[in-house]
C-alpha cells in the first residue's frame, strides 16, 4: 500500500446572494464575502488536498454559484499565496506584444490580466477585484 492522500471539500466560501443587477435577477449567483482560512490551513497543515469548487454558502444555508476567478482570487489573497495557477482555454491565453502567448507573467500584469477577465464576466466584480491586495 502506497500512502494515503485525502482530498477534501467543505463549506470554504460564504457568499452572498448578487440580487438584482441593473434589472436583471441573478437568482443563485453568489459573491465571496468571506474565505474560511483557518479551517483550509488545517486541512493543509494535516497533508490532504483541499478541493475548491465555485460553490459558496450563505447564513440561510443556500448553494450560490459564484465566478470560479473570485474563487481563486479571494483564497489566493486570504491564504496569501506565493501563486495562483489558473488553465485557461487556449484561446483565452494572455498574449504579449508580439502576439505570442505569455508562459510567465510579472504579478502587475496577472493582476491586470484578471481585472480583465473579470470585466468581461461581470463590471460589479472587478470593482471588487481592483480593491483587493495581494
Amino acid at each position: 500500500m502506497g500512502g494515503t492522500t485525502t482530498a477534501v471539500s467543505g463549506n470554504f466560501i460564504s457568499a452572498k446572494r448578487r440580487g438584482v443587477v441593473n434589472g436583471v435577477d441573478y437568482l443563485y449567483t453568489g459573491d465571496v464575502v468571506q474565505v474560511d482560512v483557518p479551517n483550509i490551513r488545517m486541512r493543509l497543515l494535516q497533508g490532504d488536498v483541499v478541493l475548491l469548487s465555485s460553490l459558496g454558502f450563505n447564513a440561510a444555508g443556500e448553494v450560490l454559484n459564484c465566478q470560479c476567478y473570485d474563487v481563486a482570487v479571494s483564497v489566493a489573497i486570504d491564504l496569501r499565496a506565493d501563486k495562483l495557477i489558473s488553465y485557461v482555454s487556449p484561446g483565452a491565453m494572455p498574449a504579449n506584444e508580439n502576439g505570442s502567448e505569455m508562459r510567465y507573467m510579472p504579478m502587475s500584469e496577472a493582476e491586470e490580466y484578471i481585472v480583465r477577465l473579470a470585466r468581461k464576466g461581470n463590471e460589479a466584480k472587478a470593482i471588487a477585484i481592483e480593491g483587493a491586495t495581494v
